[in-house]
């Protein structure tokens, strides 16, 4: 004989105390919810961060790239008239 009443309980009814009744137990996990609210917000923190570095390094890159472009076009220019641009392999590729 079964010594205590087995019924069906909803899969949202704990054992011990009601899950959903926030009164039943204040204290839940509070420590669980700072810790996770700090690492959000160091997360979007550094997010940020990455994100402004990001846009530095591009501006960066833009201007070096635009250098370089106007460098290779001299190059050739020069290769044009007549003369090795040093290139190598490279002013070999380029025909």
């Amino acid at each position: 004989m079964p010594h205590h009443c087995h019924r069906e309980r909803p899969w949202t009814e704990k054992k011990g105390r009601d899950s959903l009744d926030p009164s039943r137990s204040p204290t839940h996990n509070t420590a669980h919810d700072k810790r996770k609210e700090k690492k959000r917000k160091e997360r979007e923190r550094t997010e940020e961060i990455t994100l402004a570095k990001r846009g530095k390094r591009n501006r960066e890159t833009k201007g070096r790239r635009e250098k370089q472009n106007e460098a290779e076009r001299t190059v050739r220019e020069e290769g044009e008239e007549g003369g090795d641009d040093g290139g190598g392999e490279r002013g070999r590729r380029r025909r």
